[in-house]
């Protein structure tokens, strides 16, 4: 498989080992003491989440064990994301920081692109190349600052407040706090093109509609899930993968150019933890080639020769380094992505 562009992205993750549990506490600013009324506290990269009461409460439920940042968001305030030991207190009080008011960062060195070129860039690497990108719709773009580093040949984005975005193809708001984004080209002003891409941030997502769902965002839902890297995972955990069209490929030698098929049972070791999430085991190094129903190509490329990871009770992995993926898997942006507790919350 070839691949021009190598897409990584890394998430904000801290490890919270539970079963589905209940979390609450209050948000209060850090130099009043006052209550914070309207604070979004929501487990990263899902539905899961709430806003304070007039005092500053909160209650969050889960079903199950989650490996999630616990992120607090307040307009005007800095973004906080709890940690493991933060989450094991009884009650949660969360103190938020006043975000400072600062000039915009100065550039020495002269950006060249045009805003209308640098969106086209960012757009199309944030929200990924898919039909379902034209269907979702920027609410606060202006809130995007774009820079481009002609020396280093990078594109670069930041926002102060969370990226609004409306996807009207799985029917989702999603709120994106942007920590970085880079793009790195090859090539000059002649022919230039992607090489690598880089973000990380923390996102809560919404239903549209929350009354009622439409069949349309059901259906196109179910055909982003299945065979995707949540869908993948939720295989490993439940040893389902050649029922659910999962096939796994190997080069029986390092310089082969030959794939041979071999079974899941020979690839991953999985044991089920007192804590509902699944211990995987790995015994080999190297890039094993993953086919859904026949088709739809991606990988996963070991580093060591034996890795180990987990995953929880809604499908995610971790810690997020032990593997690389691309092909299908790599592709997948914030137009095609879904909440880690879709099917189960």
């Amino acid at each position: 498989m070839k691949r021009i562009v190598a897409f990584t992205v890394f998430c904000i993750a801290t490890f919270i080992s539970s079963y589905g549990q209940e979390y609450f506490g209050k948000i209060l600013d850090s130099k009043s003491n006052e209550p914070l009324e309207g604070v979004s506290i929501y487990f990263d990269g899902t539905t899961i989440g709430t806003t304070t009461n007039y005092l500053g409460k909160f209650k969050i439920e889960t079903k199950q064990s989650i490996e999630a940042s616990l992120v607090v968001s307040f307009l005007g305030y800095k973004t906080k994301v709890l940690n493991k030991v933060d989450l094991k207190q009884e009650e949660l009080i969360v103190y938020l920081e006043v975000e400072p008011m600062t000039l915009a960062e100065v550039v020495i060195e002269e950006d060249n692109w045009s805003r209308e070129k640098k969106w086209k860039y960012f757009k199309q690497e944030f929200l990924g190349k898919t039909l379902a990108s034209n269907q979702c719709k920027f609410l606060n773009s202006k809130d995007i600052r774009l820079v481009y580093s002609k020396s280093e040949n990078k594109l670069f984005a930041s926002s102060k407040n969370p990226i609004q975005i409306i996807n009207k193809s799985l029917g989702y708001r999603i709120d994106y706090n942007l920590v970085d984004f880079e793009i790195v080209f090859i090539g000059n002003k002649n022919f230039i093109r992607v090489e690598r891409v880089y973000y990380s941030g923390t996102s809560q997502f919404r239903e549209i509609n929350e009354k009622k769902i439409k069949k349309k965002y059901v259906k196109a839902r179910e055909n982003v899930y299945n065979g995707s890297f949540l869908h993948f995972m939720r295989c490993i955990a439940n040893e389902s993968l050649a029922e659910n069209k999962f096939q796994l490929y190997i080069k029986p030698e390092p310089r082969s150019k030959q794939f041979v098929g071999i079974s899941p049972t020979a690839v991953f070791k999985t044991k089920k933890l007192k804590t509902k999430e699944t211990e995987v085991i790995i015994n080999r190094r190297g890039k094993i080639t993953i086919m859904y129903k026949g088709f739809s190509q991606s990988g996963i490329t070991l580093e060591d020769e034996e890795t180990t990871f987990k995953i929880d009770g809604y499908g995610n992995y971790y810690p997020i380094y032990k593997l690389l993926v691309s092909g299908e898997f790599g592709k997948n942006r914030i137009s095609s992505m879904l909440p880690s507790n879709y099917g189960i919350d």
